[in-house]
């Protein structure tokens, strides 16, 4: 949410016109609309995986393209990627918290969950834009500011991959309990019987 806060001052500070900055914001909304959607659709066939993994890589991707957009044909063009990526990654702090809730944490945990999330969401609106605008104010650019969240991305990709792995590897011995406990039920009902 932060870059996103950061992106129209961003590129004005680049060099581009107002115009172009509002055609590229207005695509960009566009182009969020039909993205949550596919986030729904990618989820629904390749599951919680691929879904994040292919939302957090376009977060990484436009810190690098939102810090190399300059007022030239190619800062231009790399502008409107932006612009198109920044809708790709938006579903991370909307489709993909319910997700999360339930696919790390299961059902019996997923309302106290979902709470957590939107409450660290929520302050990540409430933080994210005037840190970098802190660090613009320190530096008189978004640049650095952009670089460190794009280490902190990579970071959170890595970890992502842990935590999913850690929660499937949890959800089946959860299950492998629950069968053995079924069972045992099952056993007991019989030699009441």
């Amino acid at each position: 949410q932060g870059m996103y806060g950061i992106a129209a001052p961003h590129l004005k500070d680049s060099g581009l016109t107002p115009a172009y900055i509002a055609t590229v914001l207005s695509i960009s909304s566009i182009c969020l609309t039909l993205f949550k959607f596919l986030t729904g659709f990618v989820y629904d066939k390749s599951g919680l995986k691929v879904t994040a993994n292919t939302l957090l890589i376009a977060s990484a991707f436009v810190l690098i393209l939102l810090a190399n957009v300059s007022n030239s044909s190619t800062g231009r063009l790399i502008a409107m990627c932006y612009g198109i990526l920044i809708a790709l990654a938006m579903p991370l702090e909307t489709i993909m918290l319910p997700i999360y809730a339930h696919d790390l944490f299961g059902e019996k945990a997923y309302f106290n969950t979902m709470g957590i999330f939107s409450a660290a969401c929520t302050a990540g609106f409430a933080f994210g834009s005037p840190l970098m605008n802190a660090c613009y104010d320190l530096t008189g650019s978004y640049n650095s500011a952009l670089y460190v969240g794009l280490g902190l991305i990579i970071l959170v990709i890595v970890l992502m991959q842990w935590v999913i792995h850690c929660s499937q590897k949890e959800r089946k011995l959860v299950a492998e309990m629950e069968i053995a406990n079924n069972e045992a039920l099952v056993d007991e009902l019989k030699e009441t019987i």
